[in-house]
């Protein structure tokens, strides 16, 4: 094969372009380096003739070297060509069409950004874009909900109305118009969805049979169902002088301030605070019943297990067995409110009341979810299906009843495909739930009529969370695998409305995934691949892939909740503590501020077996609460260790603060590194039903300050985190 002369001595360099200015003193030289190339190639088929001249007959060649040409340069008679100068020669002899003549010099485009070089030592960027991690403030505001005015002047009058809480978010009158409910971003949204859904619910009432959805059971039959009434002593109020309470399954108090039984209480400045119940097992998953009109009577539904499912046994033997962790269980409590003279909202004196226990046979509950629309609950099961019921009457007296699902609305599986279990779901309106399955793909279901609308493969292996963009951005849904990256997909066009964040994750503890209706994005666990990772991320939904640290901890984190109404931010870990924080601070706080977060307790508990068994804490062991910490720094960027490292500078054990101020972690720039995931103090071990296993904000109006945390032990505590007295600079 032969090559032109052209590119045998080719060189390649790097030109300079520039598309905002070309000089003209460069077009000449460009031009005739150009028509040199031309040229040579021209030649190129009567150098290849020249050479392979002592192979051909002399008669030939005279009467190619003979033939007439005309004035363009191509043969007079093409046809009588070789294949290769016949296509040669009818090209150039094709008339072209006359247009304006385009100078190839001076080449001017606008609307387009510079791209960096690549960066040395291998680290190569992911995304390129308007948004820079040092952006905060009203900048950052206007890059994130720009260009439209509308939207940056909402988003600058919501960083404006919470600007002045960083530890805990404040009460608002009942009677208070205020700009920050829920669907803000949507106006009139909710109603419009709500009428869809009446509309709906109708049509479906008609279609299906009218025979019960739910039977209830005799004692006999609900024996199966229930916690063994084991006690167990719990130690809580001032750290100086606690009480012991004696809970047991089904037990509630109402605590005042204090940490106290509130009828316990001598204070006579006592306010309520909220309530701490015992469910006798360990809650997996948990939802308040959204509410549309101001109901006093607020529902919590819990998905509890045993606890004996997560303790050491002989898996092989029990599994065979017939009926093998087949009871699903899931707890509706009723919590009131009472509205006092400064028209706020303040938990009830009376304890809260379990209302019913609805139970399936189809495996353990690991999941549940209200529908955000309509009176209907959604349950994940062990057998790898969900199944969706309506929740019938709640707003009755009954008390303790237990009910079995009899009649589903909808049960979404996957028939056709062996050992393919749901793992993960999120509902999207009142006839569509989005679910994630084991092998790493999404699904979109319809409830009414059941069908399966789409699926998407996304992942590679188990989907351990997803979250919706409820209420403003229903079907944008961001899920995280065991191990992978957490993505991000547009359900109404999941082929190209898709990206991932930039680095691995490893995730194995569901609950560490939340949406911020306030600031348009997700919160969730730090994508890092570092086992010891303990930082908490937001994640803008138009700028996916860079992330901004939030939070760092200093235990392994297992579950968060972002507020409804509001941007705090709850953040459980195994320790026992819960965290609590303004998130929206957080992200638009400037590079040499420190911000604040608050410890609201700490939950400690001591197995039974470490008691002598005459002790009254030998059957579930002793559990303590601890409350009064005071304001903690928010620590959200890198160790300072490896800041002093890049300078050269050792730094002792006794001095980590002597790093300045300004560059201390979490300073914008530097935010793609690993912050303090190697940091081996993070892997202290606790015990096993220490830690915080659920979190929830009330999403409901004047509700929207009440927080659910679920603790391992088997003890829920219902608190109100609201201020309702403001500070006077504000």
């Amino acid at each position: 094969m032969r090559t032109r002369r052209s590119n045998r001595a080719k060189r390649y360099t790097l030109d300079q372009y520039d598309f905002l200015e070309s000089g003209d003193e460069e077009q000449p030289q460009k031009q005739k380096s150009r028509k040199t190339a031309d040229d040579n190639d021209d030649n190129f088929e009567a150098a290849a003739e020249e050479r392979s001249a002592g192979e051909d007959d002399e008669d030939e060649e005279n009467e190619d070297e003979d033939e007439p040409r005309n004035d363009s340069g191509s043969d007079a008679n093409p046809l009588e060509r070789p294949s290769r100068q016949r296509s040669k020669g009818t090209k150039q002899a094709k008339p072209t069409k006359q247009g304006k003549p385009v100078d190839v010099g001076i080449l001017e485009v606008n609307g387009y950004l510079d791209i960096e070089l690549v960066p040395p030592e291998g680290q190569h960027k992911g995304y390129v874009g308007p948004y820079d991690r040092g952006m905060r403030n009203k900048a950052l505001a206007r890059t994130w909900f720009g260009p439209d005015p509308d939207r940056i002047s909402m988003a600058i009058e919501l960083l404006e109305r919470w600007a002045g809480w960083t530890l805990l978010p404040p009460k608002v009158p009942q009677d208070e118009d205020e700009p920050t409910d829920k669907g803000f971003w949507i106006p009139g949204g909710l109603d419009r969805e709500a009428r869809l859904a009446e509309k709906w619910h109708v049509q479906m009432s008609a279609a299906l049979p009218s025979d019960n959805v739910w039977l209830e059971l005799s004692l006999e039959e609900s024996q199966a169902f229930r916690f063994p009434q084991l006690s167990m002593p719990m130690l809580t109020g001032p750290s100086v002088a606690q009480l012991e309470l004696s809970m047991e399954p089904g037990r509630c108090y109402a605590m005042s301030q204090s940490n106290i039984p509130y009828d316990q209480d001598e204070d006579e400045d006592k306010v309520q605070s909220g309530w701490v119940l015992d469910v006798g097992g360990i809650v997996l998953s948990m939802d308040w019943v959204p509410r549309r009109d101001k109901n006093p009577k607020q529902l919590l539904a819990l998905a509890i297990i045993p606890h004996l499912d997560q303790e050491m046994y002989n898996y092989e033997e029990e599994s065979v067995k017939p009926g093998f962790q087949k009871q699903g269980i899931v707890q509706v409590w009723e919590f009131q409110g009472v509205a006092t003279d400064d028209a706020f909202i303040r938990p009830s004196s009376e304890p809260a009341i379990l209302r019913k226990t609805l139970c399936v046979d189809c495996g353990r509950i690991r999941r549940v979810k209200w529908s955000p629309s309509r009176n209907h609950i959604a349950f994940l099961c062990g057998d790898g299906s969900v199944y969706i019921a309506d929740a019938g009457d709640l707003d009755g007296q009954e008390e303790g009843v237990y009910y079995q699902l009899h009649r589903p609305l909808a049960v979404l599986s996957l028939a056709d495909e062996y050992a393919i279990k749901a793992t993960a779901m999120t509902w999207i309106n009142c006839n569509r739930i989005a679910v994630g399955y084991s092998d790493g793909s999404i699904a979109l279901w319809s409830i009414y009529p059941q069908c399966l609308l789409s699926r998407h493969p996304v992942h590679h292996n188990d989907i351990i969370d997803m979250a919706s963009g409820y209420p403003t951005m229903p079907t944008v849904i961001v899920s995280l695998p065991v191990g992978g990256t957490a993505r991000i997909l547009d359900l109404q066009a999941p082929s190209y409305e898709v990206t991932e964040a930039q680095r691995p994750l490893v995730h194995t503890q569901p609950g560490l995934l939340g949406y911020s209706d306030h600031l348009q994005g997700f919160m969730s666990i730090y994508p890092s691949a570092s086992a010891l990772n303990t930082v908490i991320g937001f994640l803008h939904h138009a700028h996916f892939p860079v992330c901004r640290r939030i939070f760092t901890g200093d235990s392994f984190l297992t579950c968060l909740s972002v507020g409804r109404l509001h941007p705090f931010l709850l953040v459980g870990t195994m320790d026992g503590s819960i965290w609590c924080f303004n998130a929206q601070t957080e992200v638009f706080s400037n590079r040499h501020e420190m911000t604040d977060k608050i410890r609201i307790f700490r939950h400690e508990h001591r197995p039974g077996y470490l008691f002598p068994p005459d002790s009254p804490a030998a059957a579930r062991g002793v559990s303590r609460v601890t409350h009064g910490y005071g304001v903690d720094r928010n620590r959200n960027s890198k160790l300072e260790g490896k800041q002093a490292a890049k300078r050269g500078k050792k730094l002792r054990a006794k001095e980590p603060a002597e790093v300045p101020e300004g560059e201390r972690e979490g300073e914008g720039e530097d935010d793609d590194e690993d912050a303090g995931d190697t940091d081996p103090s993070r892997a202290r071990l606790h015990e096993a039903l220490t830690r915080i296993t659920a979190i929830e904000w009330n999403p409901n109006v004047d509700y929207g300050c009440w927080a659910a945390v679920a603790m391992g032990s088997g003890i829920v505590r219902v608190i109100d985190l609201g201020l309702e007295k403001y500070p006077e600079s504000t």
